[in-house]
């Protein structure tokens, strides 16, 4: 069976707002500098899990003299 557009609208919405509150805490949660990432694990159309993913990155000096 095919889903109908307000179906799929109506599981769109579902999921969004059972996200929005781990997608509020990643971004509060964000490196300064950086990114992050987020994981969404489904399973018959329902979230089963979720993964958060920060990465902080910084420019190293460059290196002076030696090899």
């Amino acid at each position: 069976m095919i889903d109908s557009r307000d179906q799929k609208a109506d599981r769109a919405e579902k999921l969004l707002a059972e996200l929005t509150p781990e997608l509020i805490s990643l971004f509060e949660n964000a490196p300064p500098y950086g990114s992050c990432g987020f994981e969404v694990v489904l399973h018959q159309n329902s979230i089963i899990r979720t993964t958060m993913k920060f990465e902080s990155t910084r420019k190293l000096a460059p290196r002076t003299g030696g090899n």
